[in-house]
C-alpha cells in the first residue's frame, strides 16, 4: 500500500549550509522537490546510500524556483539532505513530496 509524504529540508533559510535530513528513505519512491523563494543562490539535494551517512552524493541541483521530480537511482537511498550554496540574498524554502511503497 503507498502512503504520500511531505518533509521541509530546508525552511526559509538565507545562508550558505547544510540544512534538514531526511531518513528511512529505502522506500520511498516517485520523490518531487518544490522550491519556492524568492532568493539568488544554489540549492542541492544529496543521498547517502549507507545508514550511517558518511557517504553523500549530489543527486539534484538548481538555480531557480519551481518543481521538479527526481530519481536517486541506481544509488540505493537512506537519507537525504539539503545544502545551500552561493546565497547572494532572499529566502529558499524546499520541500521534498514521496511515495512510500511498504511490501
Amino acid at each position: 500500500m503507498a502512503q504520500i509524504f511531505s518533509h521541509t529540508l530546508i525552511d526559509a533559510e538565507t545562508a550558505n549550509g547544510t540544512y534538514g535530513l531526511m531518513t528511512n528513505q529505502a522506500q520511498h519512491v516517485e520523490r518531487t522537490i518544490y522550491v519556492t523563494g524568492p532568493y539568488t543562490g544554489t540549492v542541492s539535494i544529496e543521498a547517502s546510500p549507507v545508514m550511517s551517512g558518511d557517504d553523500w552524493h549530489e543527486v539534484f541541483t538548481t538555480t531557480a524556483v519551481g518543481a521538479q521530480n527526481f530519481d536517486v537511482a541506481p544509488l540505493v537511498c537512506h537519507r537525504l539532505r539539503g545544502k545551500l550554496a552561493s546565497m547572494l540574498g532572499g529566502t529558499v524554502t524546499v520541500k521534498v513530496v514521496s511515495r512510500y511503497e511498504s511490501y
